[in-house]
């Protein structure tokens, strides 16, 4: 069982080399002064709390930046467990009273815990050395000195805690990379423009939760709240089209463009919801005159899904709203996007019908930039005609053996072969993403409609329209293993492994990828 002094000495012995620290807490066993032990870590920069149970939190957050003067990133999460079963509380209440037992050598205020700057060696049970006094902590969050130097945070808090958060921001001018969790994101329009007054130099901004809407409004209106974000990540419950529409996108990035003279910096956009509207949405954004991103995300829950699938008859109206609703924007001209954009994840976008796949498809080769598509098995089998066809050759000794889906004549060839084996020709489609040089394809888990495998000859469509691809990556259980080794040993150069590096874009927050 973990002691203060044991834990002490544990830091004292690692201090030069331990950076990153992740803590797990439930304070109805464990007294949070525990966490003073990490003012023995003077190279500490990460650190991660999980803190269980019912605490102070505004002193516990002071506290613990007052023990890591020189903490870059910082994880809080705060959770108020449900009432233990009878056996549990007696457990934790005999856990608690060894543990009460055992802080005997502890510290009695934080204050002493930071002044002691010069620890000898000690062992365990002996006696703490005498505290040497402290010349200033702060005993609130508002002096600058305790997080100036914080370049991330990463909060999951409960809507009480909105008034801690307010004054935490108020120290972290540095701050750069921002993660709002569940009821956190519930803030209102006076700590947004804290937020975007206090923290100037913010890169990255990610809000996660359950919340059906933010409390300022649209999520639109944040980007002009801060004019050096360059990447914005929201998943919330619901996201309406409404609030990307093509008019309010650009009305409010020309409130920036005329306060700064510049346009937004704003590179890379993530949108994801329980909402079945996610290509009205993606046709809007290319539809902006005053957007210059790079990687677009938009997307739909698998539980969104899930339902639009199973329940045609229920969602009836709603899918016939959906179709008018894409077919209506898949007319609007692209503006900004088809000069600037590079990467596309679309795999949880919500296409209402089969020939709309292929029509919003059809556009996509229309931005010369666009170097990287991730769609899902759905996509590829409403995309893929019935009546495409496709030859390959395996040899065998002297003699070819043809493999044909179905009669076609071959009247183009990718020019790949492996040796002397397997050579694959492929007929004309109608389709050329020649700008395209990595393609992902996502399964589809719930498997409506057939939507689990891609077959060769859906692999093969795929490679017949992009003439210029590198990277073939398909997901596991995709492709079956006999079709993936097949295609590997005729297609070796699309087909090899990707570099991890050039997976980082395709976004994974809250595992809704």
């Amino acid at each position: 069982m973990v002691s203060y002094d044991l834990l002490e000495l544990a830091f004292l012995r690692t201090q030069s080399r331990l950076t990153t620290v992740s803590v797990k807490l439930d304070t109805s066993v464990v007294n949070v002064s525990i966490l003073w032990t990490l003012c023995r870590l003077p190279y500490l920069t990460h650190l991660s709390l999980q803190v269980y149970g019912t605490i102070e939190l505004a002193v516990l957050v002071a506290e613990t930046l007052g023990c890591c003067p020189g903490l870059e990133s910082l994880t809080l999460e705060r959770w108020i467990p449900n009432t233990p079963r009878p056996l549990l509380k007696m457990l934790k209440a005999n856990v608690k009273r060894k543990m009460a037992s055992r802080f005997n050598q502890s510290p009695k205020t934080v204050q002493e815990a930071v002044g002691r700057n010069e620890l000898a060696p000690i062992r365990l049970g002996s006696p703490l050395p005498v505290a040497q006094p402290l010349q200033r902590f702060p005993s609130t969050m508002e002096s600058s000195t305790i997080t100036n130097n914080i370049r991330r945070l990463d909060l999951c808090m409960l809507l009480d805690d909105v008034p801690v958060f307010d004054e935490l921001i108020k120290s972290c001018s540095q701050l750069n990379d921002l993660h709002l969790r569940d009821e956190l994101i519930a803030l209102d329009h006076q700590s947004w423009t804290t937020l975007s007054s206090r923290c100037p130099n913010l890169w990255t901004l990610r809000l996660t939760g359950k919340k059906s809407r933010l409390l300022i409004g649209s999520s639109v209106l944040l980007i002009p709240l801060f004019p050096r974000l360059e990447s914005l990540h929201v998943h919330l419950q619901a996201i309406q089209w409404t609030d990307w529409a093509t008019t309010n996108v650009d009305r409010c990035l020309a409130e920036h463009e005329q306060k700064f003279g510049t346009r937004h910096p704003l590179k890379t956009l993530s949108l994801t919801s329980d909402n079945t509207t996610s290509l009205p949405i993606i046709s809007c954004i290319l539809a902006a005159r005053s957007l210059d991103i790079q990687t677009l995300t938009v997307g739909s829950l698998w539980s969104s899904q899930d339902s639009y699938d199973i329940d045609p008859v229920h969602g009836a109206s709603a899918s016939r709203f959906l179709i008018n609703l894409s077919q209506e924007h898949l007319r609007s001209p692209w503006h900004a996007l088809r000069e600037t954009l590079v990467q596309l994840d679309m795999h949880t976008t919500i296409i209402a019908t089969k020939d709309i796949t292929r029509t919003f498809l059809r556009r996509l080769q229309d931005l010369p930039k666009l170097r990287a598509l991730c769609v899902s098995t759905r996509h590829i089998h409403d995309w893929v005609p019935p009546s495409y066809r496709a030859l390959h050759f395996i040899w065998k000794g002297e003699l070819p053996v043809a493999h044909t889906f179905g009669q076609s004549s071959v009247v183009d060839s990718i020019g790949v072969n492996h040796g002397d084996f397997f050579t694959i020709k492929l007929p004309t489609v109608s389709y050329s993403f020649a700008p395209l040089r990595e393609f992902f394809i996502k399964s589809y888990p719930f498997g409506h409609g057939g939507y689990k495998d891609i077959t060769i000859e859906q692999a093969l469509f795929v490679l017949a329209a992009m003439p210029g691809l590198e990277y073939f990556v398909a997901e596991d259980g995709v492709i079956s293993k006999e079709s993936l080794v097949e295609l590997k040993e005729g297609l070796p150069k699309q087909f090899r492994p990707l570099p991890k590096e050039c997976l980082a874009w395709i976004d994974t927050v809250h595992g809704y990828k």
